[in-house]
């Protein structure tokens, strides 16, 4: 299963349609991180020379009518940097999947 076919369905089994960004509180709900948890994850980024994260559990967002907004391709790469999530979450075997 490729990170783009785990994160929509992650977005599906919360009852979210899949967008092109989303609010903190979908990321959180998404991804099973608290309020708190989010915002330290947005404080940490901070880009290297090549734009890639210099932390890489750290989420790059943006403000969008004042609304903090995490685009779908970041969730991506968030995902795909994180190994231990899926580890942690064992989101390696596709019938987990459908427990969410």
């Amino acid at each position: 299963m490729t990170v783009d076919e785990q994160l929509r369905e992650m977005v599906k089994a919360c009852g979210l349609p899949v967008r092109g960004s989303y609010r903190n509180a979908e990321v959180c709900m998404i991804l099973g991180f608290s309020r708190a948890t989010f915002c330290r994850l947005i404080d940490a980024w901070q880009p290297d020379d090549n734009g890639n994260p210099v932390v890489p559990y750290s989420l790059k967002s943006y403000m969008l009518r004042q609304e903090r907004r995490v685009s779908w391709d970041e969730l991506a790469a968030f995902l795909e940097r994180n190994d231990t999530w899926e580890r942690r979450y064992g989101m390696q075997d596709e019938r987990q999947l459908t427990l969410l």
